[in-house]
């Protein structure tokens, strides 16, 4: 998965498969609602299922093993 491919998920309600170890845990559900091109790589930022409107989590690129959309 490239960054591209990661892109196209703005805006878009999705589950992420993460890497062992991955500050988030393993899996991440929510709404794409940024990126950020950081000093130390690309960053997701979503909006956690089931968290406040204005919550925020963000998820390294490198972190990103899998994202699918969630219908």
């Amino acid at each position: 998965m490239n960054v591209d491919e990661v892109r196209s998920y703005d805006g878009q309600s999705v589950i992420m498969t993460l890497a062992p170890g991955a500050p988030a845990g393993l899996k991440v559900k929510g709404q794409v609602v940024g990126f950020v091109e950081a000093a130390d790589g690309f960053v997701v930022v979503l909006c956690p299922e089931g968290a406040a409107p204005d919550a925020r989590t963000s998820v390294h690129y490198q972190h990103i093993v899998s994202i699918a959309t969630n219908a």
